[in-house]
This record gives C-alpha cells, structure tokens and sequence, in this order.
C-alpha cells in the first residue's frame, strides 16, 4: 500500500483486506476482494498446550476472541 501512496506508477495494489482498511484514511481505497476462485484465506485456530501454567487464563481468551463482540471488531476490519 506504501507504494500506491508514494505514487511510484502503481495504480492496483493487493494486499490482505484489513492492509488495505489500514490506508483507507491516507487516500487508498478498497475496491473488493478477488474473485473467488482465485482467492486465498488463511485459517486460525487456537488451542491451549498440554501442560500450560494457566489453562483458565489461555480458555478465557480464547472465548474472547471467538465471543460475538470480537467476531464484530474483526469484521468490522476485514478478517472474515
């Protein structure tokens, strides 16, 4: 995206959505995601280690971050 906002002869940039959201306020705008079919996702997951020190603190995160207030921020910035 720092090369569309430097104005180096790139008119197209593609990048992650949320990159993208990121310089929207600097003149960068996000036209759509690719099609389908040439798209690329990237899967999170999490999970707590056998033997960790604080299993009840990594589960409560875990909800948070899987909670609907938290699936909202992240919408809200790109990530599916």
């Amino acid at each position: 995206m720092e090369h569309l906002l430097r104005g180096t002869g790139r008119e197209v940039g593609i990048g992650p959505v949320p990159e993208i959201r990121a310089y929207e306020s600097k003149g960068v705008q996000l036209v759509g995601p690719l099609p389908a079919d040439i798209q690329n996702y990237t899967v999170y997951v999490a999970g707590i280690v056998a033997g960790a020190r604080s299993p009840d603190v990594s589960a409560a995160f875990i909800r948070f971050i899987t909670s609907p207030a938290a699936k909202a921020t992240f919408t809200a910035t790109g990530v599916e």
